[in-house]
């Protein structure tokens, strides 16, 4: 049978159980994924992969497996099943043991990340094994690893481990990861002297406990036991947040709307034209009834819609005027990324789609998130494509991203859904940093190209590209929804779910200015909703559209600024490195 005819078999198959197979996008790989994802979850047991292959003559020669999908377990009983897989990824499966992962001695990738685990366990069948990615998981213990010889990558981030343990038979370990845990412990000193002195170890955004009293102790324990360790990557320890005084009822100043601009659709993403007489947003949401997926055209002084850009498929997330201000970018949402002529309202060239794009500030490169996980760079002009970087990276494949150039156009920012912010350096387009955080909301660079801004769930991080370390602010109240750099002053606009727009410092953590929506019923935030902002090109107009179809103008917001005083906002051992 040939693979296109055993494609539509095994979909059948796994339709019984209420999967799709979404594609086979190379020979031996294949990716499953669900929208929208079942409560409760499916079991998928792998006898079943075996009935499928009376039908299907591929299954057998499978190489990798990608499962983007709630599972109670994967498991078989009878015999070890896919001879050739070597790479079996459940990134965001909601497995909460990997006692059923089974499959055979061969596995040398293995990516449990993002589920639910709370022990390592039932691994001793993979001798074989050189990538065990389990970050972002409920792992309290560092376990398990007793016949892993052959383990040379080692990712526990994100967990709940306190103790070093149970690394000394890893005797081949080239990177171990453990950043974004709440370490206590160095364990059995021995058995880490053990270990190759030349380990990467990323113990980036760890907190540290009892019983080391500072990051200086913690560092020079770490430098004894690695005595030729050269790429350690720096340790920080912040034990408090940049203290900024607690926003009071009548600390915002409450000002109202210069100018309303409705629409019968709600509005996902919105830009200023360059010379700050036209609005654009983009229109419809797939949860909110029937849309068009246009652009709408606002004058800015009128508050008249004057047209529609129209060829969109899908909601373009993404909207960006070219600095020579003849031209506007679109695209996101798996949608193709086109570039429309204002003038003439018509499409001068389109690119593939992808799961989010980016616009370098000078406008000559577009960055678009591939929907197999790669990272493509295209020539804006010529259509041709640049470079391409990360294309391994399989379960990213299926993560709505974020793209920011910094203004140097070195840096590209990639941020994922899941919280995971990849740092590239375009220049020989390597891999500069991985970056673990709590459901990514939006993400950008300063104006002056000292930090990348980073707006997970609840908290603002603060990047420093020149040595990566990172901070953390309390610089907002309640859930962050957007974070835009100020094209006039250093400054980051940040607006939350409490219905306030802030004007943050990064440099000194200090808040310069915020103010209010108003009436309960008229703000923006008031509603578990996404809000988008925007600012003109001379800083004059902050623009904010909720999910209400009303789009906000707001003028002269510096008129009246709120001089807040930050406390305490470097802890002293923020500069021991």
């Amino acid at each position: 049978m040939d693979q296109e005819h055993g494609n539509v078999v095994l979909s059948n198959l796994l339709k019984d159980l209420g999967i799709q197979v979404r594609s086979m996008f190379k020979p031996g790989v294949l990716y499953l994924s669900g929208r929208p994802r079942p409560n409760p979850p499916v079991s998928i047991p792998f006898e079943f992969f075996k009935v499928a292959s009376e039908n299907f003559g591929e299954i057998e020669r499978l190489e990798t497996i990608f499962v983007n999908y709630p599972l109670d377990f994967l498991g078989y009983k009878n015999r070890p099943l896919f001879p050739n897989l070597t790479q079996l990824s459940l990134t965001c499966s909601d497995l909460k043991s990997i006692e059923y992962v089974g499959i055979n001695r061969n596995l040398v990738k293995l990516y449990l990340n993002h589920n639910k685990i709370s022990r390592i366990q039932y691994l001793n069948d993979f001798p074989n094994l050189e990538n065990l990615i389990l970050s972002s998981n409920q792992i309290s213990k560092i376990e398990g690893l007793s016949r892993l010889g052959n383990l040379r990558t080692l990712d526990l981030s994100s967990n709940k481990i306190s103790v070093i343990e149970n690394l000394e038979s890893l005797q081949k370990i080239e990177e171990l990861r453990l950043a974004f845990n709440k370490i206590r412990d160095l364990g059995d000193t021995e058995g880490l002297k053990a270990l190759n002195p030349n380990v990467k170890v990323d113990m980036t955004g760890t907190t540290l406990t009892s019983p080391f009293d500072t990051i200086l102790v913690f560092k020079k324990k770490l430098v004894d036991l690695f005595p030729i360790l050269s790429t350690l990557k720096k340790i920080k320890r912040f034990p408090g947040a940049f203290k900024v005084k607690q926003k009071q009822a009548d600390d915002s100043a409450t000002l109202e709307p210069d100018r309303i601009f409705s629409s019968s659709q709600p509005i996902k993403a919105v830009c200023f034209s360059n010379d700050g007489q036209c609005i654009f947003g983009s229109l419809g949401y797939t949860h909110l009834g029937p849309v068009d997926y246009s652009i709408g055209i606002w004058n800015r002084k009128s508050g008249e819609m004057e047209g529609k850009f129209t060829g969109h498929k899908l909601i373009p997330f993404f909207l960006q005027p070219h600095p020579r201000g003849d031209s506007l970018v679109s695209g996101g949402c798996k949608d193709d990324a086109l570039v429309w002529n204002i003038e003439t309202r018509s499409i001068i060239r389109s690119f593939p789609g992808g799961n989010g794009i980016g616009l370098s500030s000078d406008g000559k490169d577009l960055a678009i998130a591939g929907k197999n996980g790669d990272i493509q760079i295209f020539d804006l002009a010529s259509g041709d494509k640049k470079t391409e970087c990360g294309a391994e990276i399989l379960c990213r494949a299926s993560e709505m991203a974020r793209l920011r150039f910094s203004d140097s156009g070195r840096y590209l920012a990639v941020g994922y859904s899941t919280g995971s912010v990849e740092i590239w350096d375009l220049t020989d387009s390597s891999l500069v940093q991985t970056l673990l955080f709590n459901e990514l909301q939006d993400l950008c660079f300063t104006r002056n190209g000292h930090y990348l801004i980073v707006a997970s769930q609840f908290r603002v991080y603060e990047v420093a590209l020149k040595d990566l370390s990172w901070r953390r602010s309390s610089a907002q109240s309640g859930k962050i929804y957007s974070v835009i750099n100020d094209p006039c002053r250093n400054l980051i606009v940040m607006g939350s779910k409490d219905g306030a727009i802030r004007f943050w410092n990064p440099d000194s953590g200090e808040i310069m200015n915020s103010f209010d929506y108003g009436a309960e019923h008229d703000r923006a935030h008031a509603h578990d909703l996404h809000c988008q902002l925007s600012l003109s090109n001379d800083g004059s107009f902050v623009m904010t559209a909720p999910l209400d179809g009303k789009v906000r103008l707001w003028k002269d917001v510096f008129k009246n600024s709120l001089e807040w005083r930050p406390q305490n906002i470097f802890p002293e051992d923020l500069h021991a490195f």
